[in-house]
């Protein structure tokens, strides 16, 4: 007779596991945006903010973890992941029953934000790093027009603020409308560090 109560209590013990809660804290320390998507939705954490998400997790049983894990898209105007040398986009966070996993996004990277007033679409962007012995010209930034009465971001290498560091540099902006008018941006001035966002306005 114990025997077989014990059994029902084991039995119901299983069936009364249940999935429990855990919280994803994300905390923005650049001063620009970070973009991201979560479980199928979208998100913009403004600079300087945090924002908690409670997530579920599956559900405990004898012999399984209650562990859930989530795919996180991630980008910031002057964040990213880092994988070694390479730029990642996304990747995987583990939720565990009642604990908060948090997320410390440090800037490192500088920004570019163009901002156009104009009646005309831009479709060209190129931009230069003026070293003190030579010059990177760098490929086509813009996939997407940028059309009028809108805005777009581009992430940026930063620079040293040190002029007398092998890696100072400034850059300059080529912007082309639609046309074919092209607009100058940046000078000696234009020494961007990180978090450091450069705004063009075409009007």
């Amino acid at each position: 007779m114990k025997k077989a109560y014990f059994i029902i209590i084991v039995a119901l013990t299983l069936l009364s596991a249940c999935a429990k809660d855990g919280d994803f804290n994300i905390i923005n320390r650049s001063q620009h945006n970070v973009y991201y998507t979560l479980n199928n939705n979208d998100y913009v954490l403004s600079g300087m903010q945090q924002v908690t998400h409670t997530l579920t997790t599956d559900k405990e049983m004898m012999f399984s973890s209650s562990n859930r894990d989530y795919l996180i898209q991630i980008e910031g105007e002057a964040f990213v992941l880092e994988d070694g040398e390479k730029e990642v986009t996304e990747t995987t966070i583990t939720i565990k029953p009642g604990k908060t996993l948090k997320a410390f996004l440090n800037p490192n990277r500088a920004s570019l934000k163009i901002i156009n007033h104009s009646n005309k679409s831009i479709g060209s962007l190129f931009y230069k790093q003026y070293y003190a012995d030579h010059v990177n010209t760098s490929s086509e930034q813009i996939e997407e027009d940028i059309l009028p009465n809108s805005s777009q971001w581009f992430r940026l290498p930063a620079c040293t603020v040190n002029f007398e560091n092998p890696a100072y540099f400034y850059y300059k902006f080529e912007v082309r409308d639609e046309f074919g008018a092209v607009q100058y941006f940046g000078d000696e001035s234009t020494v961007l560090n990180i978090d450091n966002q450069y705004v063009i306005e075409i009007e």
